[in-house]
């Protein structure tokens, strides 16, 4: 059983993030397609299933993080493209300067509130091909960031991602506290 195992360095990570972003292909770009709003969906109670032990398979962990990054962009480029339009509807003549992908921490940035107010809002992007049930991976410091700035953090689940009508629902910090349940998926080992 000989595995391969590549190992990438953050430069080289960096480097296939900005290679993805640049080779986005036709099919794969916005092309005329907008993200519809929805509510937050009802899930029943005890959606969370573990999972069942699966057969071990091979798994190429690079095509696997690219694909996830090609998705990511995809939704961040909807979610640009989205807070644009909602800047213009509220009257805003250069929307587009107050819309900002901000890569320090991977979040969108937008000046302006719902009512058109000078106001920084950030928003967490979390995208998926399927339904607006995918759960969805969360990291410690985003948690934390959303702890910080409460009134002003959002996150837009986008979902459907690749269909012909993408969807997108906001998930407000109040949201996030009645209707996200969180599980823990990983832990760090320290050396004692």
């Amino acid at each position: 059983n000989n595995l391969e195992h590549k190992i990438i360095s953050g430069y080289e990570a960096s480097e296939m993030i900005e290679n993805a972003i640049e080779d986005m292909n036709d099919e794969e770009k916005i092309d005329g397609r907008f993200l519809e709003k929805v509510e937050i969906p009802s899930v029943g109670k005890n959606k969370y299933k573990e999972i069942t032990k699966k057969k071990k398979s091979k798994v190429d962990y690079v095509k696997k993080s690219k694909k996830n990054v090609d998705i990511g962009l995809l939704g961040e480029s909807f979610v640009l493209d989205y807070e644009e339009r909602r800047l213009k509807d509220l009257g805003v003549s250069n929307a587009k300067e107050k819309v900002k992908w901000v890569s320090e921490n991977d979040d969108i940035s937008c000046n302006l509130n719902d009512k058109g107010e000078e106001e920084k809002i950030y928003i967490e992007v979390k995208t998926t091909e399927g339904p607006a049930t995918n759960d969805f991976f969360i990291s410690s410091n985003e948690i934390e960031r959303f702890n910080q700035y409460r009134d002003n953090y959002y996150i837009y689940r986008v979902f459907k991602v690749r269909d012909e009508k993408p969807k997108v629902y906001i998930l407000t910090y109040s949201d996030f506290q009645e209707r996200i349940e969180l599980k823990v998926e990983n832990y760090r080992a320290i050396l004692r």
